[in-house]
């Protein structure tokens, strides 16, 4: 070992002994004495140092100090050499150096040049406290720089007592409670606080006069290369934001260092980085710069620290909301660029009335951040007005072929009955059925269950799932990390800490990790809420289990969370009853409770045309309203269509009232733009099925069943047809008047379609 790698390991023992005491820890006793022993004249030079300077400054005060070779200094300093050589070789290399230098200058300090001058102590006290004070500083330091931890300073008060006992006369008691207030002094290392303080302070004054380089100043600050600091550090907090002020990124990343690696420090790192956050986010008034902050507000999250719990659940939130401003900037449909500010808006209100119920310094800050983005979305929204009425038209809030998400509450009307029966089916009683909403497609089951946050109470946690979505389904454990993650962020806007399952949880036992993760949740969710496990388009989970990419034993896992975890809902929906398909569903289903999603009421119906948002400028003449309602038969999807073709249609004519004859005109296109609803139906039928839709087009008259039948065909045959027919809301036979389509729109598209 050179001189300079002495050096090294000597500022390593006293500013990073962490990592020196991981590498040390181990070292056989051969070892630990060769390494002592290459230390030894190290630790002399820097007594000699020590004694050196503490004397030039002594002498600076009018004090008389010898500190030359002739002079007391230098045995103390080897004796503190050779005690220090014992404590490293036997117990520990790191405490063995710490001793071996402090003990010597302590001792000559407090018994050469001190203690002579203090002339109203007695000299046995004198002999008590000059013994007693330089062990507790020398043992104070090296058991601080050993253990590292407030909870060993204990210590302390086990060397005061036992010196005492051992010191006999007047100096027992003196010479204990000096041992202790040394040792104290020393293990919490205060001999440096007041030289961390002035070169923190140094390098704060210099950041502020220079702030493009504030954080090459930090990393210059003693909280950067010397650990532990145990009292609050003056100017940290400061320091840490004027970096975060100039660079977000590293003043994040600052402050994660230090909760992470300086835990002395952490409280006042946690509160610099909510500072740092949300003055950021504070300060973005505009949509691009919400935008422009997509990928950034989560960052305090990635270091893996503990961060407040209120800032833990609230920066996923932050982070989704930039999406919708991102969104808003990228979508080229004025609709689209008028939702995701809608989402905005609405987001910001949610995590707003949250926050408002919260006390404590993070809610109070977040407060300000999402006042000031809804601020910033409505004074957008309004723009956005301004323009559109501007250039005359009238903004088209209509939507089709997409769900309608949990924040378009304007657009999503009705369904109070479905949801009802959902929370009837889970209040009553202690068992939970699996419940399945089912109905033929474009009837709204995606919306009702993308819509269950907003209707059902508090008590319950929906969790969306499409399982359409192919990554869904390529394995049981990319299945399960879907509806980990899904539900996890679901529990956490409701308060519920989770976190989702990932690849490495999983590994080679995916059903145990599910098993094990379905129980945490359980157990956060406590008594009186249940997690809602939405799995819309199920069916397709069938498909992937005979292809082979999820295994048979997915459906015992349904069976098993339904029957054992009282807690946790499972919720299905699709196109088909779980009778209909080829597995054995109704086992897999216990206790089953099946709920039809049918037509709007026509109440429902007429708000949704009428007032699909507050102050729509649309009015409609007498007729107008049945018109669309006749032509539709209330079905969801169908009344958008020709919704959005109305007001398209309005706005080319300059008009702002709808007469009858304009629903006729619209109903045309309504049945070009909705084909693929229209081609989907017929692609599901046989071909005996689209020849009895397609004769039921061209009757003038309802008919009758056998006036249905092909030539060669059963009467039997045909009427089950119709009836299948039927239980997919396609025909009816009311009153046994004869059979009907049951919207005429769908009937108009066959007929068009000419067989």
């Amino acid at each position: 070992m050179g001189a300079y790698e002495s050096l090294v390991n000597l500022y390593r023992v006293f500013c990073q002994p962490t990592s020196f005491l991981a590498e040390a820890r181990g070292l056989p006793l051969v070892r630990r004495l060769v390494f002592m022993l290459r230390m030894a004249p190290v630790m002399v030079i820097t007594a000699a140092v020590t004694v050196g300077t503490l004397s030039l400054f002594l002498q600076t005060f009018g004090m008389l100090v010898h500190w030359k070779p002739q002079g007391v200094w230098w045995e103390p300093a080897l004796a503190s050499v050779a005690y220090g050589i014992g404590v490293g070789t036997l117990w520990n290399v790191s405490a063995g150096v710490a001793f071996g230098v402090v003990w010597g200058p302590a001792q000559w300090l407090i018994v050469e040049v001190i203690l002579p001058v203090v002339h109203f102590i007695p000299e046995d006290v004198k002999v008590s406290i000059g013994n007693g004070a330089p062990l507790g500083l020398a043992a104070g330091v090296a058991l601080g720089i050993a253990a590292g931890t407030a909870r060993t300073a204990v210590w302390g008060l086990i060397l005061g007592i036992g010196f005492g006992v051992l010191m006999g006369g007047a100096g027992r008691l003196s010479g204990a409670l000096a041992l202790m207030a040394f040792f104290f002094f020393g293990y919490f290392r205060l001999e440096w606080y007041a030289v961390d303080i002035e070169m923190t302070l140094v390098q704060l004054i210099r950041a502020y006069h220079r702030p493009a380089r504030a954080v090459a100043f930090l990393r210059g600050s003693p909280i950067y290369w010397r650990e532990p600091i145990w009292p609050p550090l003056l100017g940290l907090r400061s320091f840490l934001c004027l970096v975060g002020d100039h660079s977000y990124a590293e003043g994040i990343d600052a402050c994660l260092f230090i909760i992470s690696e300086r835990p002395t420090q952490a409280a006042i790192a946690r509160t610099a980085l909510m500072q740092i956050v949300t003055r950021r986010l504070a300060r973005l008034d505009s949509v691009q710069q919400i935008a422009a902050a997509s990928g950034e507000v989560e960052r305090p999250m990635a270091g893996g620290v503990q961060l407040p719990e209120t800032l833990q659940k609230s920066l996923p939130e932050l982070e989704e909301l930039t999406r919708f401003a991102e969104q808003h900037l990228t979508a080229t449909l004025p609709y689209n660029r008028k939702r995701a500010l809608y989402r905005l808006r609405d987001g910001a209100d949610d995590l707003a009335r949250r926050l408002a119920l919260e006390s404590g310094l993070v809610p109070r800050l977040l407060l300000v951040v999402t006042r000031s983005w809804r601020g910033v979305a409505e004074a957008e929204l309004a723009k956005m007005g301004e323009a559109e009425k501007a250039a005359g038209f009238v903004h088209n809030p209509f939507v089709f072929g997409q769900p309608i998400e949990e924040t378009e509450t304007n657009l999503f009307v009705g369904r109070r009955d479905i949801v009802r029966e959902i929370e009837v089916s889970l209040l009553g009683g202690t068992a939970k059925p699996a419940l399945v909403l089912w109905g033929p497609r474009r009837m709204g089951k995606t919306s009702v269950l993308l819509q269950l946050p907003r209707l059902l109470g508090s008590e319950f946690v929906p969790a969306f799932v499409d399982v359409q979505a192919m990554q869904v389904r390529e394995s049981v454990g990319a299945f399960f990390q879907s509806v980990t993650a899904s539900a996890s962020a679901a529990l956490r806007r409701r308060g519920v800490p989770s976190a989702a399952l990932t690849a490495a949880d999983i590994g080679d036992s995916p059903f145990t990790a599910f098993a094990g993760w379905l129980a945490t949740v359980e157990e956060r969710l406590g008594p009186g809420r249940h997690l809602l496990l939405c799995l819309d388009e199920f069916e397709r989970l069938e498909t992937s289990i005979r292809e082979g990419r999820l295994p048979h034993e997915l459906m015992d896992q349904i069976r098993h969370t339904i029957q054992h975890h009282a807690r946790i809902v499972v919720l299905l929906a699709g196109s088909h009853r779980p009778d209909e398909l080829e597995l054995n569903w109704p086992d897999a289903l216990i206790s089953t409770k099946m709920i039809r999603v049918s037509y709007l009421a026509e109440e429902e119906a007429r708000q949704l045309i009428t007032q699909p948002v507050p102050d729509f400028e649309i009015s409609y003449a007498a007729g107008s309203v049945e018109r669309i309602t006749e032509a539709t038969r209330c079905q969801p999807y169908l009344v958008q269509a020709l919704c959005y073709e109305l007001v398209n249609h309005l706005n080319m004519e300059g008009r702002r009232e709808a007469s009858p004859e304009d629903i006729d005109i619209v109903v045309g296109r309504a049945l070009e733009s909705a084909h693929l609803y229209f081609a989907e139906m017929w692609r599901q039928l046989d071909e005996n099925q689209r020849a009895i839709l397609t004769r039921l087009a061209a009757a003038p008259q309802p008919p009758e069943t056998r006036e249905l039948a092909a030539p060669g065909s059963s009467e039997e045959q045909v009427d089950a047809d119709l009836r299948w027919l039927a239980a997919r809301s396609i025909v009816e036979n009311p009153n046994s008047g004869g059979w009907r389509f049951q919207v005429p729109m769908v009937a108009e598209w066959v007929r068009a379609r000419g067989g």
